[in-house]
This record gives structure tokens, C-alpha cells and sequence, in this order.
């Protein structure tokens, strides 16, 4: 949230954290969609096989999926339903620090 002041525009915001690789094929392709084009807020990049991995961290951050949509997403998500983790690429509008704050507003950070 702090970093809110510094983007003054409604250029999304591409965000990759630091404990993932990713490919510059897939950084382009993903910083070249529009938010325009539907109503999300966000589009995050997800493994979806993801089932031969062991040793996941109880961080993982999991996903459910509804066609092509999140329908949920969190450490909380079960494993054994979980249709994808997060692959550490999101591109979001300026509506993820409203988002945010209000997550913040409402429970701890664990």
C-alpha cells in the first residue's frame, strides 16, 4: 500500500515476485493484454501441473478455476482441489490497492 502514491496513472501494473522464474516470452505476453478487454481486475499466470511437484511450502498460493476465471484463490484453497498455483506473474489495474486495503482493513496478515 505504500507504494500506491508512485503509480499516478491507470497504466496496469505488471508484478513479479521474486521467488519465481519466468520466462520473457511470457512476461511480454501477459504485459501485452489489456484490462479493458474484460471486466478483471487482474490476470494472474498459474501452473496448472503442478500435481508432480512435492515439498510445497504451506505458502503455496492454490486456485480453483471457473472456465478460465479464478473463481478462488489463497493458501487457504484445499490442495486436493486445487486447479492451479499462483506462477508469481500478476497484471492488475490500480483497483488492487483498494483491494488490498480493504483485506487489510479487515484481518491480519499471517
Amino acid at each position: 500500500l505504500a507504494a500506491r502514491e508512485y503509480f499516478q496513472t491507470d497504466a496496469p501494473l505488471l508484478i513479479h515476485t521474486a521467488d519465481h522464474i519466468i520466462h520473457s516470452n511470457l512476461i511480454q505476453r501477459l504485459a501485452s493484454k489489456s484490462l479493458g478487454e474484460s471486466d478483471a481486475d487482474c490476470y494472474v499466470l498459474i501452473e496448472k501441473k503442478f500435481r508432480h511437484l512435492s515439498g510445497l511450502p504451506a505458502t503455496t498460493v492454490k486456485c480453483q478455476l471457473d472456465g478460465e476465471n479464478i473463481a478462488s484463490i489463497g493458501r487457504n484453497v484445499p490442495i486436493g482441489v486445487a486447479e492451479g498455483i499462483d506462477a508469481g506473474l500478476f497484471l492488475c489495474s490500480k483497483q488492487i490497492f483498494n483491494s488490498i486495503a480493504a483485506v487489510a482493513a479487515s484481518q491480519l496478515y499471517i
